[in-house]
């Protein structure tokens, strides 16, 4: 009797240990249970975003009107203020609780660095940005995030000597917004879902290159009476008007992709004169490529024109359609090249009739012209996790390619396709090195040329989610627990036994 009653007693000494350590395994079973039908996509999002807050903390609005040494006192921010120990504002997470800009920096010459802040929630009233300079020299704004706000980032009453450098601004009215502000570098940027992407008024010398501005309501990149800008190798597609000047001047705009624009890919308008429109890829706008309208005096040369409405018109006087005997590659070109030296043996007609033409239209045919390839998607800059990445791209003259593939190692291995999407080799992902990883997509045409395209995508993998770790520590935790007490419990009667026999 009593040996029975000793392992009911044993019994319910190790029922009792787990139905205490139940609620820590229930936990995180339902924990698991109720978040299991998530896909993996969405928890490489919330991880990544996860990442940044670990790193990141809840600030209040933060104004500074030359007073940096209150600020750093302060705790806002660290530095000196100097070329080579500037103010640092960092890591912060800003609400603007709706009114006002939530970072307003006013009045100074020092040297500054607002890095890795994530702004929303601005007031709705001119002026209100995620990020505003006004008055101020010398700022570097580096890779935040200034969406969901009135303005993104504002820069007004001569900022001047500033650099905008890899920040995101989506969903705001307008991204990047200038206002009499000169010498500024605006780069890198990704700037989608807006009403304006980058817009400029009455500001001059400033560098706008290498941005992806996609999916703006009306303007990808505006200026309004700006002199002497550079509007470079962005890529800008899928807005109303892709690039649009008015009454600007001496500008140069070179080098850019401009596609699926839902009016005119680049216009200009309002007297814009002794503008230069240079290399850059225009296609597939839904009215015209470029259009130039009353202005005059501006040379366009060495663009390509393909899969446009109207790939040009031009309603002014005296604009240039080529420059030192090269002009233009025009699709819808119908003449020939008899002599072989790559320029059209007559002029092409830019519409309307009767008005301007490009004496030197660029002549290529299959025997010398690599195929070319526009990627959709992804786009610069898009993070992803575990798994690898869709694509999306369109190849012009798909009839004559022969063969495609990609690679994404700098062109180690070679993965073939067939189509126009499909989804990069999970493999080839897997073993791809987290950070910058470029996708470059080839093409090969019957005549042997290749043409290339490519696209720098992030590849980041988060830590296991919280309630994995939480799951594998209850569960170890809780069996070492029982583990422990048993061999007590064990030990304890075992030596009564030993006792009893002696």
């Amino acid at each position: 009797m009593k040996s029975n009653r000793k392992k009911k007693l044993i019994y319910l000494i190790l029922l009792g240990i787990f139905f205490a350590f139940s609620p820590i395994i229930a936990t995180n079973l339902i924990y698991t249970t109720n978040n299991s039908n998530k896909s993996s996509e969405y928890y490489d999002e919330i991880n990544f975003i996860n990442e940044n807050l670990k790193i990141s903390k809840i600030s209040g609005k933060i104004h500074i009107d030359n007073n940096w040494t209150d600020a750093r006192d302060a705790g806002i921010c660290t530095g000196n203020g100097t070329y080579s120990e500037p103010y640092v504002i960092e890591d912060l997470v800003i609400d603007g609780g709706g009114s006002g800009s939530c970072i307003l920096i006013e009045n100074t010459d020092m040297y500054f660095r607002i890095e890795n802040c994530t702004v929303y929630n601005s007031g709705g009233l001119w002026g209100d940005a995620g990020i505003r300079l006004d008055n101020v020299d010398n700022g570097q704004l580096i890779d935040n995030n200034c969406s969901s706000n009135y303005l993104g980032i504002y820069l007004s009453n001569y900022c001047n000597y500033n650099n905008v450098s890899g920040n995101t601004a989506n969903s705001n009215e307008i991204s990047i917004c200038l206002y009499d502000s000169d010498n500024n570098n605006i780069s890198g940027n990704i700037v989608n879902h807006n009403y304006r992407g980058i817009y400029s008024n009455n500001c001059n010398n400033n560098n706008i290159s290498g941005n992806t501005v996609n999916y703006n309501e009306f303007t990808g990149i505006q200026l309004y009476e700006s002199l002497y800008n550079t509007i470079s190798e962005n890529i800008i597609n899928y807005s109303e008007y892709g690039i649009y000047l008015g009454e600007s001047h001496y500008n140069t705009i070179s080098g850019n992709i401009v596609n699926n624009n839902t009016q005119n890919g680049i216009q200009l308008t309002e007297f814009c004169g002794n503008n230069e429109i240079s290399g850059n890829k225009i296609t597939n706008n839904t009215l015209n490529g470029v259009l130039i309208d009353n202005s005059d005096s501006n040379t366009i040369y060495n663009n390509t024109f393909i899969g446009n409405t109207v790939n040009a018109l031009d309603s002014g006087t005296g604009n240039q359609w080529d420059y030192n005997s090269l002009g233009n590659f025009w699709d819808d070109y119908g003449g020939v090249d008899a002599n072989d030296d790559r320029i059209g043996d007559t002029p092409y007609d830019v519409p309307p009739a009767g008005g301007s033409v490009d004496n030197f239209p660029i002549w290529e045919d299959g025997d010398d012209v690599a195929p070319n390839i526009m990627i959709t998607s992804p786009t610069t800059n898009q993070i992803f996790g575990n798994n690898a990445p869709g694509y999306n791209i369109t190849i012009y003259d798909l009839s004559t390619i022969n063969a495609t593939w990609y690679t994404i190692d700098g062109g180690i291995t070679n993965y073939t396709f067939t189509g126009l999407s499909g989804t990069i080799n999970q493999t080839a992902w897997n073993n791809a090195p987290e950070g910058e990883i470029t996708i470059t997509f080839y093409a090969l045409d019957r005549a042997g040329n290749i043409g290339t395209e490519s696209i720098i995508v992030i590849k980041h993998i988060p830590a296991p989610p919280a309630g994995i770790i939480a799951i594998i520590e209850g569960i170890i935790g809780s069996v070492s627990a029982l583990l422990v007490i048993s061999l007590i419990i064990w030990a304890i009667f075992n030596q009564r036994k030993r006792k009893k026999a002696m």
